[in-house]
């Protein structure tokens, strides 16, 4: 078998060679180092190697994989509020427990006048806070149960 034919280039029987790996070492390394920098040579290798059809799967992947894209987003999402929404309420029940109450005594304390206008300030800011997250809360449920009634 002749793996090059008198213009340099590699011939048919070479080509098919190479895809088969065919070839001893030598060899090899000489079809190697051409298709290196011959472009023509490269290009009807590649040619010989994509010959193959493409295996085509035996259903179409798109629908079930985007399904599962979907469930893992809505899963991450609901995972995250709920860890979110968990925080805020261990929070609360800690700080109405009391467990908060040593770092308040350490805390500089104010005359009685601007104590209580500092505790009227505090009502009405919790009080708005609980306000807007218990609507924040009323809109996560409400974007939930739409997406489960999909």
């Amino acid at each position: 078998m002749n793996l090059f034919l008198e213009n340099g280039h590699l011939s048919e029987q070479g080509l098919k060679a190479v895809v088969d790996e065919t070839l001893d070492e030598m060899q090899r390394l000489e079809a190697a180092e051409h298709l290196s920098f011959c472009d023509e040579c490269l290009l009807k290798y590649t040619e010989l190697l994509t010959e193959d059809d493409c295996l085509e799967p035996q259903q179409d992947l798109v629908l079930p994989v985007a399904r599962q894209l979907k469930q893992n987003f809505w899963k991450e999402n609901w995972m995250r509020g709920a860890t979110a929404a968990a925080a805020v309420v261990l929070t609360f029940a800690l700080w109405a427990s009391g467990a908060f109450s040593g770092i308040e005594s350490s805390a500089p304390k104010l005359p009685k006048e601007e104590s209580e206008k500092s505790s009227f300030h505090m009502k009405e800011a919790l009080r708005d806070f609980s306000d807007r997250l218990t609507e924040m809360a009323n809109y996560f449920t409400e974007g939930i149960y739409s997406a489960i009634n999909r």
